[in-house]
């Protein structure tokens, strides 16, 4: 599965709902049969969010576009789960 689009508003943030959003879609996913999850996001867009879900820094695209970097998130949804 991939997260293409994620976005809590800014007076909504703090508030753990963007943890729900995610568990949630976590939990959708792996009932639905998938064993990993990758997503993409720019500096700028909360890659420590990513971090703090235990989501797997795996790439980067050093200011790669206006200046911004690119970093590529991955999950496995069962231990066992190969890339």
């Amino acid at each position: 599965m991939t997260i293409d689009f994620l976005w809590v508003d800014e007076d909504k943030r703090g508030r753990g709902l963007g943890r729900v959003l995610v568990n949630h879609l976590e939990d959708v996913a792996e009932r639905s049969g998938c064993v990993v999850i990758w997503l993409n996001t720019f500096e700028f867009q909360g890659p420590e969010f990513y971090k703090r879900m235990n989501y797997e820094l795996f790439g980067t695209l050093e200011k790669c576009i206006n200046g911004y970097s690119q970093y590529f998130f991955r999950k496995a949804l069962k231990p066992s789960s190969r890339w």
